[in-house]
Parts: structure tokens; C-alpha cells; sequence
């Protein structure tokens, strides 16, 4: 069978550091790995992509372009892999890092590098927090080819009923197809959280609840199959999962790839036509 080597390539005119990174007065040295150590991809296998708000915020105060780092960094995954097939898309907490033209234009420059699959077939995931939950958001995440939406709870006033009814009276106006409940912080009162938990499917019918600090990975389409939830993360088996920005960690083929750490090196490093890698592990 074909395989695709993963080999530091370049993009054909990587934009100068001044574009990406305008406090940066010259090119640092910057540790990149050659990540052609053994890590191969099968010919036409699909991949998921994942942003977190984290990643931006760290790029917004920095003061890099933010938009334009991440559609570098899109660029040199496709010219390293091909326009693969994208499997899954998660963008987490988008509307608190992003202007709604940012957030327009990234997903334009995500379909213009990968094959984005039929409405039918998609899975597009938006994980919002509460102070997210609006129909602005929701009309244009939507409109943007969204189709599943998730809700963060992290504290007990997450549980606040007005916000929870605002998520999902938003998600079934536009409508989006999955919803899920994600509660990342476990209460000392296991059994007022279960109760809490209990009472909230019970009202609301969401498509899954799940329990734990990430979903990137999960695999929805078997908690609504089997109507369950995951007490956390660790048994998720997640592969062919790329991150953008600094210290995303993506996986290929069962590397763990992290990028740098410092948001100057990350943008040296696309601004030579590089992927950001810093280190490439077995898992």
C-alpha cells in the first residue's frame, strides 16, 4: 500500500517573520525536528483537525497575526500530507479568541486544504462555553457547516438553568443535529452531580453527556449509540489528530507530535516554511 512520508517540506514563498510575528526584528534559532524519523501516513487516510482558544489566546498576546499563522500552518500540513479527507473538525471556544470574520475566514482557508465531507456525512464540532451561548454564535457557526455543538461545564454555576435552556433552545432554532454536555471539573458531591446530571438529561435530552477535560477524539456517534457517558479521557484512542498552533500536540500514526512552545520560534519556524515541530514521540 502507497504511504506518505512525513518529511519537513516548504510552502513555495513563506511569508516573512514581520508578517507572522511584527515584534520580531530577525530570524531566530529555532529547534526543529526533522520529522521524517520513521512517522507515515497510508495513502487516503482521513484526519481530524482541532483548535483550541488557548492556542489563539497565546498568539493574540504576542501580538502575532493570528490568522495569518494558522493558515500558514494549514498550508504546510497539506503540503506534507496532500489535501486529505478531514474526518472531524473542533473548534473549542472559538467565539471568545475570535472575531466572527476571523473565525469566517479560517474556515474557508481549513475546506481551501482539506476535503471537507458532504452535510450528510459531517462532523463538525463547536465546543462553547457559556458565555458563548447566543444565536448570534450559533447562527453563524451554523452557516458556517457546523453541525454539532457542545457545551462546557466547569463550575456549578455552569449548571445555571437559564444558560443550559439558551444552549439548547439555540441549538434546535438552527438547527444543529448532536448535542452533548461536557463537564470538565468533578464536584467533591459526586452524588449532587450525578442528581444535577440526571436532571439535566432528563429535561433537556441531549445527545450524550461526557466527563472529562477534552473531547477531541470522541468518538459521539458510539455514546449516542450506546447512551452512555465517559467518566474521562484516558481510554480515548485518538490518531490522525492535528492541532494548530504553539504547543498543540498532534498524532500520526501513533507519533506524538509537539509543536514549540514559544510563540517567536513558531512563527520563525513557519516563516521559513516549516512545521513548528518541537518533539515527535512514540505513543
Amino acid at each position: 500500500m502507497d504511504i506518505v512520508s512525513i518529511d519537513t517540506m516548504s510552502v513555495s514563498k513563506p511569508p516573512n517573520i514581520s508578517v507572522l510575528y511584527p515584534k520580531a526584528k530577525s530570524l531566530r534559532e529555532s529547534v526543529l525536528i526533522n520529522s521524517s524519523n520513521g512517522i507515515v501516513l497510508k495513502h487516503k487516510q482521513s484526519v481530524s483537525l482541532g483548535l483550541n482558544s488557548t492556542q489563539v489566546f497565546r498568539l493574540k498576546q504576542h501580538q502575532a497575526n493570528t490568522f495569518d499563522c494558522l493558515s500558514c500552518e494549514l498550508a504546510l500540513w497539506r503540503t506534507l500530507l496532500g489535501q486529505r479527507s478531514l474526518e472531524s473538525l473542533e473548534l473549542v471556544r472559538p467565539c471568545l479568541s475570535l472575531e466572527p470574520y476571523e473565525i469566517t475566514s479560517l474556515v474557508y482557508n481549513i475546506a481551501s486544504n482539506f476535503k471537507v465531507s458532504p452535510a450528510i456525512t459531517r462532523k463538525h464540532r463547536v465546543v462553547c462555553s457559556p458565555n458563548e451561548v447566543n444565536g448570534e454564535n450559533f447562527a453563524l457557526l451554523k452557516g458556517l457547516g457546523f453541525n454539532q455543538c457542545q457545551l462546557i461545564i466547569e463550575t456549578e454555576d455552569d449548571f445555571n438553568a437559564d444558560v443550559v435552556a439558551e444552549f439548547f433552545a439555540c441549538a434546535k432554532r438552527y438547527p444543529f443535529t448532536t448535542t452533548g454536555i461536557q463537564i470538565t471539573r468533578l464536584s467533591d458531591d459526586i452524588a449532587s452531580l450525578v442528581s444535577k446530571v440526571k436532571l439535566l438529561i432528563k429535561k433537556h435530552e441531549p445527545n450524550y453527556v461526557f466527563i472529562g477535560n477534552s473531547s477531541l477524539g470522541l468518538k459521539t456517534d458510539t455514546l449516542i449509540t450506546q447512551n452512555a457517558s465517559i467518566l474521562d479521557n484516558s481510554d480515548i484512542k485518538s490518531n490522525n489528530i492535528i492541532c494548530l498552533g504553539p504547543e498543540a500536540v498532534s498524532i500520526i500514526n501513533n507519533r506524538k507530535i509537539e509543536n514549540l512552545s514559544s510563540v517567536c520560534h513558531y512563527a520563525d519556524a513557519l516563516s521559513c516554511g516549516k512545521l513548528p515541530f518541537s518533539t515527535v514521540d512514540d505513543i
